[in-house]
């Protein structure tokens, strides 16, 4: 069985930027970084939408291939937008862009998944056999350091060979 959900901070008045997808070949978020740029949400929901479901980013010139063959359509669409605007939002989208981070899980090979994260969201799988907690950061001291300096364009890729009975969970902070 496969489930999504995205949940707002609690108390905090802005929208919800996050976009998901879940399947059994795929689970995905996608975090907007609002305080970067602009339509934050919006590409967070396009990167999702656009992200290849059924075969994993295997590498950084993969993830640079995928972007490049996307953003324009994306891009050129909110240029306009910016443009019904005053001349500082549309600055703002010349110079900031749209932000957000991306983490993705595949199921490649029978009791294999294929796993990519580029900024600060993080992959989870849990085994209900051994109760071992894999994850994507490199060390637990990361989360002490302040959002932004996790957030710093890293792309993460690993294999995980699961055993039966796994759970995945993927977070965007």
């Amino acid at each position: 069985m496969s489930k999504s959900v995205s949940i707002a901070k609690p108390n905090d008045h802005a929208p919800n930027e996050d976009a998901v997808f879940c399947s059994p070949q795929c689970i995905a978020v996608s975090d907007g970084a609002g305080g970067c740029g602009l339509y934050a949400d919006e590409w967070s929901r396009y990167l999702i939408e656009h992200l290849p479901k059924d075969a994993p980013l295997c590498s950084f010139t993969e993830l640079d291939e995928w972007v490049d063959g996307i953003w324009e359509e994306f891009y050129n669409e909110h240029e306009e937008q910016a443009k019904k605007g005053d001349g500082i939002l549309l600055n703002k989208f010349y110079n900031e862009g749209s932000c957000a981070t991306i983490a993705a899980a595949w199921g490649t090979e029978k009791g294999q998944c294929q796993w990519m994260a580029y900024g600060d969201s993080v992959v989870f799988h849990y085994s209900l056999q051994t109760g071992l907690l894999e994850h994507s950061f490199t060390r637990l001291a990361d989360w002490r350091k302040k959002a932004f300096a996790r957030a710093c364009s890293t792309l993460t890729i690993h294999r995980w060979y699961l055993p039966q009975a796994m759970r995945f969970l993927i977070i965007a902070l």
